[in-house]
């Protein structure tokens, strides 16, 4: 098992807003070249109404943090709720109406699957793969001989091995989320 607390997210400027981007993997892969297996970003929706970029070979879910939100999803609304994750395919149009701070996982597809969910105070059982701990509000973590307080804004990455696994406590204090990625043999 191997944890390690992010550094501060990269943030860059889109047409909507802003994007912070928590983990990208492998790290010498990039956004812009499209040669990432996952990417775990925030980003400020600032305009009433956006076009998400257009992402064919991915999978990715989103997550409403802070505001209101509706999707129009290859002509499907979908409003999201507040932390309830919602699942597409990177490559369906998608357009945004709202002003809102979002929370997206994109993993490539074939190459890995992942899921992400809101966090609750409780015991959760992890298993091999990438586990990435978001306050969006301050957190605990808490696992055998280790964890600690997460501050707003951060990210706490766990990573198990095939066979290993870890049964960790979430303390959050307001908002706070989980997404877990699995790589494809």
């Amino acid at each position: 098992m191997k944890a390690v607390l992010l550094p501060a997210p990269r943030v860059s400027h889109w047409s909507g807003g802003q994007t912070a981007e928590i983990a990208l993997w492998p790290p010498e892969s990039s956004y812009a070249r499209r040669d990432f297996l996952w990417r775990l970003s925030s980003a400020t929706v600032e305009c009433e109404t956006s076009v998400f970029t257009s992402l064919p070979d991915y999978d990715r879910v989103i997550a409403l943090l802070y505001g209101d939100l509706t999707l129009d999803v290859a002509g499907q609304t979908v409003p999201l709720g507040l932390c309830q994750p919602y699942a597409f395919d990177g490559g369906t149009p998608v357009t945004s109406t709202g002003c809102a701070v979002d929370f997206n996982l994109m993993l490539r597809k074939g190459k890995c699957t992942g899921e992400m969910r809101p966090l609750h105070s409780g015991e959760l059982f992890l298993t091999a793969g990438e586990h990435l701990f978001y306050a969006a509000d301050p957190m605990t973590v808490r696992w055998k001989n280790g964890g600690g307080v997460l501050p707003a804004g951060s990210c706490l990455r766990i990573t198990l091995c095939r066979g290993e696994s870890v049964q960790a406590a979430a303390e959050p204090r307001g908002r706070a989320m989980l997404a877990s990625v699995r790589y494809v043999k």
